[in-house]
């Protein structure tokens, strides 16, 4: 028997090539259940994401929808209970994570608040504008050019190049001034704009202007998220440069502005009776109609003569006789002209200036006085003829301490010194900060710092209605009070702020920045601003913005 090994050949059967082809196959299907699998998962791993993204969408969503919520009620609150002069913010004070449904809570709630995660919250982010500076009253003529900038040499960081900088866009005028800058210099910049050559429109602007960066104009905010970041509270670390205190400074925009004025129309908004009005005649009437003919002679009076006192010390170089004489002389001529009138006879062609005697004083000639404020009026006497006799007039109100503050916050409700439907610029005494005072027209700094310390010792905005408590906390007489009393108010119409809509846990909050105008019912919104980021909060960080580090 031959026992030798088969052939190779013999070794290749037909079934054994068919298992190896079936193991192939089998691979394949591996590879292609593995590529399906991934692909499954991939797609899964996309909805999910997905659905993250709609879920965060949703709340942010919620979120703007709240704090637009806030927005309104805050307006709807400031057309109910807030006076022109008075205690700023809500009556329900503070409004810190304000549900929107006590019902349903899952709707989520709104801040009026710098930092929607204190515990406790505050109206540090409801700002009346009136407590800055405005930029747009800044005086533009040549000739004032050296009040306008001692104005800005009051912000901290402000040097004479910066602030001539920023005078010469603004002026009208295309010369350079001192130490400013105007087209010429501009057109030498790449990519610079040619100065506006009127008032500034918004704040940013200032960045077009030489030397204004955003450090000086939004301070540690400079990426302009309302909130206070890691960055911004870590000194010189990072920029932008902090002093590291836990608190966010906003530099200049916290200091200026370009919207803050005050109403001249009434609650009702009927007009406020102007006492620089030109025609004596009708003001003679509207005073008589809401007062009495007393009032309204003394006040008429007043625009033809002005205060007694005040005449005198207008012309201190003179000798009190030439005063006398001078007055007498002027005297003399009223009554002749009263009586000529008295006998003339309007004629039939409309000739009506002989019978324009109100009050037994003639009201032809033109008032060469206006009205400060109505503290000129308070306490002063005029000398006038009255019905050909030389009189002296009273003024029917007096400095009264007792009831001064009603009596200025009545007088400032019913009266306006302009024509205009609104004024602008005044500065609210009770709110500025340190550098907006000392740019008040008058303020020197020793009284300034009496002011800042009797605001820090009583409550001035709940105790006070008007300005009148910087003459009864003795700050200041009474005649430094009429210099200053046209820069200064206790009012102010237009109010800023940053509402921040949360989600229901109180976890993630998108903020807006606001601006309305009260001085309208109902009241405006001049101003809708998304802050650059959401913010949102871990329960880390939380225990560190309440601790404050």
């Amino acid at each position: 028997m031959n026992l030798s090994r088969p052939s190779p050949k013999l070794l290749k059967r037909p079934h054994l090539v068919g298992q190896a082809r079936r193991g192939s196959a089998l691979i394949l299907t591996l590879i292609a259940v593995l590529l399906l699998s991934f692909s499954a998962y991939t797609f899964a791993e996309l909805m999910r994401v997905e659905s993250h993204a709609a879920a965060a969408a949703q709340r942010f969503r919620t979120c703007r929808l709240a704090a637009e919520s806030g927005i309104e009620a805050l307006a709807a609150e400031l057309e109910q209970g807030l006076p022109d002069s008075g205690r700023d913010g809500p009556k329900k004070q503070p409004w810190q994570r304000v549900p929107l449904s006590t019902t349903q809570p899952g709707l989520g709630a709104f801040s009026i608040a710098s930092d929607p995660f204190q515990p406790s919250g505050s109206f540090s982010s409801l700002v009346n504008e009136s407590s800055k500076l405005n930029l747009k009253t800044l005086p533009r003529h040549p000739s004032q050019r050296e009040l306008a900038r001692s104005q800005l040499m009051a912000l901290p960081g402000m040097d004479r190049f910066i602030a001539d900088a920023i005078l010469d866009w603004i002026d009208e005028d295309d010369q350079p001034s001192d130490f400013g800058a105007e087209s010429t210099w501009y057109a030498s910049q790449k990519g610079a704009t040619l100065p506006r050559q009127k008032p500034l429109e918004s704040l940013e602007e200032l960045l077009l202007v030489r030397g204004v960066t955003r450090e000086l104009l939004y301070g540690e905010d400079t990426n302009q998220n309302g909130r206070l970041d890691p960055e911004e509270d870590d000194g010189d670390m990072s920029p932008p440069m902090d002093n590291r205190d836990g608190r966010l400074d906003r530099g200049w925009s916290d200091l200026i502005t370009v919207t803050s004025w005050e109403s001249t129309l009434r609650r009702n908004n009927t007009p406020k009776i102007n006492l620089n009005q030109q025609s004596l005649v009708a003001l003679f009437d509207e005073l008589e109609k809401e007062f009495d003919i007393g009032t309204a002679r003394f006040i008429v009076a007043w625009r033809l003569n002005g205060d007694i006192e005040g005449v005198e010390s207008q012309r201190s170089t003179e000798t009190a006789a030439s005063n006398r004489q001078a007055t007498e002389n002027k005297l003399e001529a009223a009554r002749r002209r009263a009586a000529l009138q008295q006998t003339q006879v309007p004629t039939e062609t409309g000739d009506q200036e002989a019978a324009e005697v109100r009050g037994g004083i003639s009201l032809n000639r033109r008032p060469p006085y206006r009205v400060r404020s109505v503290w000129d009026l308070l306490g002063s006497t005029v000398r006038i003829d009255v019905e050909g006799k030389d009189t002296v007039l009273k003024s029917p109100w007096t400095l009264n301490t007792d009831r001064l503050d009603g009596l200025i916050a009545d007088l400032e409700a019913r009266f306006t010194t302009s024509d205009e439907e609104r004024i602008e610029g005044r500065i609210r005494i009770s709110q500025a900060a340190r550098p907006v005072l000392l740019a008040v027209p008058g303020l020197r700094p020793e009284t300034v710092d009496q002011i800042l310390k009797v605001r820090n010792s009583r409550r001035v905005d709940q105790r006070y209605r008007s300005v009148a408590w910087l003459l009864i906390e003795k700050v200041l007489d009474l005649e430094s009070l009429r210099q200053v009393a046209p820069s200064i108010t206790a009012g102010g119409a237009v109010y800023s702020g940053v509402s921040w809509g949360l989600d229901e846990n109180h976890r993630i909050a998108v903020g807006i920045r606001f601006l309305l105008d009260r001085s309208q019912n109902p009241v405006e919104l001049l101003k809708l601003e998304d802050l650059d980021s959401v913010a949102s909060v871990t329960t880390e960080n939380a225990r560190q913005t309440r601790s404050g580090n």
